[in-house]
């Protein structure tokens, strides 16, 4: 803040090169003798994440595989991942939650965090030809849900 930006009422608080370790509560007090006055504004930190899917082999012949899906580098913790199927038979995907599992989100070194989902599919009564399996994340960084999709 610079006197004549003060001078003509303007008391912001600018943050160049915002870190995570920024976000919190900013009280700005201003005197002008006699009037005082102090406002309060949270600052929110938000950090988009990486997703990346990985299969461990294709499902076929009667053997169990399968998906991966990495979300990484993202702030805050806060994250909601979940699984929906499609099928020939139905165009419209829906929710999938057989054999789902999730890891505990992993703090990393910069203060983001990641987390992995496993989708295990059994071929036999999991996933037919041209099914087609969807992770989705959700996260307060993102304006629309992330999606990537694999086949089995």
């Amino acid at each position: 803040m610079n006197d004549k930006d003060l001078q003509q009422g303007n008391a912001s608080l600018s943050i160049p090169n915002i870190q995570i370790t920024d976000e919190g509560d900013y009280r700005c007090f201003v005197i002008f003798t006699p009037d005082s006055d102090s406002a309060t504004s949270t600052l929110q930190v938000s950090v988009k994440p990486q997703m990346a899917l990985s299969h461990n082999q294709q499902v076929e012949g009667g053997i169990k595989g399968s998906v991966r899906c990495e979300v990484n580098n993202f702030y805050p913790e806060a994250v909601k991942i979940r699984w929906d199927k499609s099928s020939k038979s139905n165009i419209r995907s829906s929710p999938w939650d057989k054999d789902v599992y999730f890891t505990s989100p992993l703090g990393n070194s910069d203060g983001t965090f990641s987390v992995t989902s496993v989708l295990i599919v059994e071929p036999t009564t999991d996933a037919e030809p041209g099914d087609v399996f969807f992770c989705i994340v959700s996260h307060r960084s993102l304006e629309e849900e992330m999606t990537l999709s694999m086949l089995p």
